[in-house]
């Protein structure tokens, strides 16, 4: 193979071509490039036929035979392949990052945080961006707007307090949210467990017989009268 070029680019020839089409196309640029040719052309001229004429000798060397030129093919597939997949790949790690970076600055414009120029019209600053002679706040509708999608996703992503907001422990926060829940369930189970204990007490208790009258002894049985 000639530098980046195969041996289909080197004779000209296409991949499908028969091996009739290939050795004709062979001969005929042997002929073009036969050292006769270029006997009284300069000394550049002749390295250069005499380096093509190697290159064409190679190629037919390998496609003009049926063996080798099934072994090159699967050799030239395969080296397609790694090359496609290498372009998925980067053409991916490229999107996603343009999706991230086109994310962050719209987050950022949104008015997230005072901009170069610190707060002013416009969202940023005076001088800032979105903010321009004669249209001042309009930085911030259009960034306002440009945020509500791509932004959207890194709302949820980090929390900013507020400056007179004071961040708790992770326990402590989880306690004065889940606590009053948790305190209404305990009391339900409570009052659950107590029902029941009362239910299966009454069950339990001695019953007269019927027709019969007893007075209960401290023992806990039924004497009758």
């Amino acid at each position: 193979m000639a530098g980046d070029r195969t041996h289909y680019q080197v004779l000209d020839v296409s991949p499908l071509a028969t091996r009739e089409q290939v050795r004709d196309q062979y001969r005929k640029l042997v002929r073009l490039l036969h050292p006769d040719r270029y006997a009284g052309s300069s000394e550049a001229e002749r390295r250069l036929a005499e380096r093509r004429m190697r290159e064409v000798t190679e190629a037919w060397s390998v496609i003009g035979d049926a063996a080798a030129r099934s072994r090159y093919d699967d050799e030239l597939a395969r080296a397609d392949a790694a090359r496609r997949s290498r372009a998925r790949r980067a053409a991916q790690a490229a999107s996603t990052t343009s999706s991230w970076s086109t994310g962050a600055s719209a987050y950022a414009s949104a008015g997230r945080g005072p901009g170069p120029g610190g707060p002013g019209p416009g969202g940023a600053g005076p001088g800032g961006a979105g903010a321009t002679v004669g249209q001042p706040g309009q930085g911030a509708t259009a960034a306002g707007s440009s945020a509500s999608a791509a932004g959207a996703a890194f709302e949820g992503l980090r929390y900013d307090p507020e400056p007179d907001e004071v961040e708790l422990p992770v326990h402590r926060a989880f306690l004065l949210r889940r606590g009053p829940v948790l305190v209404i369930l305990a009391v339900l189970l409570g009052i659950l467990i107590g029902s029941a204990y009362a239910s299966s007490t009454k069950d339990d208790a001695p019953q007269p017989a019927r027709g019969q009258e007893c007075v209960v002894t401290a023992a806990g049985r039924c004497q009758g009268r």
